[in-house]
């Protein structure tokens, strides 16, 4: 018998973040085009909230 440990068992699912939203781009280009959009309107908004907030 071997010392080394038991592997996992392989699995179907993605490992990372990015391959889920790869998968899911496949079957819903427009669900995800649409998430894009919304993470880049909230990243700017954040960011013009901070500068103003650091502007005083």
């Amino acid at each position: 018998m071997s010392n080394r440990p038991a592997s996992r068992p392989r699995t179907s699912f993605p490992r990372t973040a990015l391959a889920v939203l790869r998968a899911i781009r496949r079957e819903h280009p427009v669900l995800i085009h649409g998430l894009y959009t919304y993470l880049s309107v909230t990243s700017l908004l954040l960011a013009l909230t901070a500068a103003v907030a650091a502007r005083g």
